[in-house]
């Protein structure tokens, strides 16, 4: 009981939160690495790329993204103790870098030059080998941590370990991670002062795990707290969640009189088969996790995945693919790329109230305050129509337009599940583009 009142209390503060101008998203490491492309400026994409597929980073900054997460895999780096071959990474940034993509790197796993393979554990880079806990193995990590931070100064965001909750330990030690993650953090920070790391990459909001990794960061190593937050429903609930984090790292900077740690979402997606998941479905809530984001404050999204990890379209966790396993786009990919297009440089305003807790109209703009797209959709099950049109007013039509002038009158307008985006006409209404006046 006392858990619902308390998820009850988050989401009523949320709703406050949401039908608020957007406050700023505060400037730190991570931010200006990402640049001021505006809300596009931090969609990225997570990539495996198995031996015989093309790399597809045409494809990938066509489609709207800016980032790529993938792993730098400790194992396939380091073959021969204390040398480390770059080669195969250093061609995958150089052609990320040509597409104009940035690159954030997972310093991943374990490595068989230092940790025992794990009996009936599945041959992954992930599960295979135990985790370096503590002794020799630890410490070759940190030396690899250290190469891989001076190796590529200035060109990547890093993120240490991924989902520890998963696979940090046999069994899982995440206070042993809390440790070993500031370790590695202030080992890299020695080497590159200005390097971006970010962590712990939980898969979930494990909450006392995350509190505990704020909390432990008195100097403010770590340039945001990632997070994966999945879930089997409607994404609109992950605003709670993102309300709550902030006030945690909030608290822990007050405490330790240093900047708050930014919020990332560095894997979030949906599959589009099984049970009630549609292809039409994962393309309405994969756009819509990514808008989320933005009015919490979150500057970096990564989407889940960009391939389909399998061929067979009846296997859930084989389908979070933007694209199939063939290549072949599926309908996440043209609505995804078509709202990031229209987007492309303009900064998150605000909500417009729309009567409704479920219906969200986004306002985006310049930094000058001025709206000029609306993008609408309906969270409930079904379809509904707001009581007016977006409107702004009072003025002369052709006259700079602000969150506060925007009200909702004339013609009902109708939502769906799909965001849509509006634009400004000549008699100041928010319509869908080549809609009748």
């Amino acid at each position: 009981m006392r858990g619902d009142r308390l998820h009850a209390a988050l989401l009523c503060a949320a709703l406050a939160f949401l039908l608020t101008a957007a406050p700023p998203v505060s400037a730190n490491r991570l931010t200006e690495r990402l640049g001021d492309a505006g809300v596009t400026a931090g969609l990225g994409v997570n990539v495996h790329f198995p031996p015989g597929r093309p790399r597809d980073f045409a494809r990938i900054r066509a489609a709207g993204f800016r980032v790529v997460r993938t792993d730098l895999l400790w194992a396939h780096t380091e073959t021969e103790p204390g040398r480390y071959d770059w080669r195969a990474m250093d061609s995958l940034l150089r052609e990320m870098e040509a597409h104009g993509l940035k690159p954030l790197l997972i310093l991943a796993y374990s490595n068989p030059l230092y940790a025992p393979r794990l009996e009936g554990r599945p041959d992954a880079p992930s599960l295979s080998h135990a985790a370096p806990l503590e002794g020799p193995a630890r410490e070759a990590f940190m030396r690899f941590a250290e190469a891989a931070a001076s190796h590529y100064r200035g060109r990547v965001i890093w993120e240490v370990w991924n989902e520890p909750d998963h696979n940090f330990g046999h069994p899982v030690d995440l206070r042993a991670y809390l440790g070993f993650a500031a370790e590695a953090c202030a080992r890299m920070r020695a080497r590159e002062p200005e390097a971006v790391v970010i962590g712990p990459a939980a898969s979930g909001f494990l909450w006392w795990f995350l509190k505990a990794f704020l909390d432990q960061d008195a100097e403010g190593c770590f340039d945001a707290v990632s997070v994966h937050p999945y879930r089997d429903r409607a994404p609109e609930d992950v605003i709670a969640d993102w309300v709550a984090l902030e006030a945690l790292a909030r608290q822990a900077a007050h405490a330790h009189g240093r900047p708050p740690a930014a919020l990332a979402n560095t894997e979030w997606g949906y599959s589009s088969t099984g049970g009630e998941w549609s292809r039409e479905r994962q393309a309405d809530y994969v756009a819509r996790l990514w808008l989320l984001d933005r009015m919490a404050k979150v500057p970096l999204t990564i989407v889940y995945d960009w391939w389909d990890d399998g061929p067979d379209p009846r296997e859930k966790e084989a389908s979070f693919g933007i694209v199939d396993h063939g290549g072949v786009p599926k309908p996440l990919h043209g609505s995804l790329s078509r709202l990031a297009a229209e987007l492309d440089g303009l900064h998150y305003l605000g909500r417009i109230a729309a009567g409704r807790n479920s219906t969200f109209l986004l306002a985006f703009g310049d930094r000058s305050g001025e709206v000029a797209k609306i993008v609408g959709w309906e969270a409930g099950k079904a379809a509904m129509s707001v009581a007016g049109t977006p409107h702004c007013g009072p003025g002369e039509p052709g006259q700079p337009c602000h969150l506060k002038d925007i009200a909702l009158q004339g013609a009902p307008l109708a939502v769906g599940a799909a965001p849509m985006v509006l634009v400004r006409g000549p008699d100041g209404a928010f319509r869908l583009q080549g809609a009748p006046q």
